[in-house]
């Protein structure tokens, strides 16, 4: 039998517990400048690494099935890097809510790459970047992934 209070437990992997997304300025199918803004608050347990930084990336990409991917060779179109570690700083910017819970916050401008292209998701991707105790190797994780139609983004403005 299933235990009825696992719901309840405290999961010592790192999760995304909200995540927003919203258009700021421009328009998505347009040759300016855009800016969106994302929000999330994130679940990180200390545990046996030490966890340096969470790398927050957006993607370009359509729904096609006719279109192959090569995941490991794609570029994000915008990058930022949150360290958690309080004696490294960075322009970006991430807060501690309560034990173990980060919320971040950021706003990325950059030219629309979905104007004059086949390009119609956001792709998004959150790597928390640590070190191992044991023998201080590096270790990168992937904790979200998501893809947001630009539809989405879209209906968020006045157009």
């Amino acid at each position: 039998m299933k235990n009825p209070f696992d719901k309840y437990l405290i999961n010592r992997e790192p999760c995304i517990l909200k995540f927003s997304v919203e258009l700021l300025d421009g328009k998505v199918y347009s040759d300016n400048k855009i800016s969106i803004k994302i929000l999330f608050d994130i679940s990180i347990l200390w545990g046996l690494n030490m966890i340096e930084s969470l790398d927050l990336n957006l993607y370009a990409l359509n729904n096609r099935s006719n279109v192959a991917y090569d995941f490991n060779n794609i570029k994000p179109i915008e990058g930022a890097k949150f360290y958690i570690d309080k004696t490294r700083t960075g322009k970006s910017s991430i807060t501690e809510t309560t034990s173990g819970i980060y919320r971040v916050e950021n706003t990325f401008s950059f030219d629309s790459p979905f104007f004059g292209s086949n390009f119609d998701f956001l792709g998004i991707n959150i790597v928390m970047n640590s070190k191992s105790i044991d023998d201080e190797t590096n270790i990168k994780k992937s904790i979200y992934n998501s893809a947001v139609p630009t539809l989405y983004l879209g209906i968020q403005t006045n157009e």
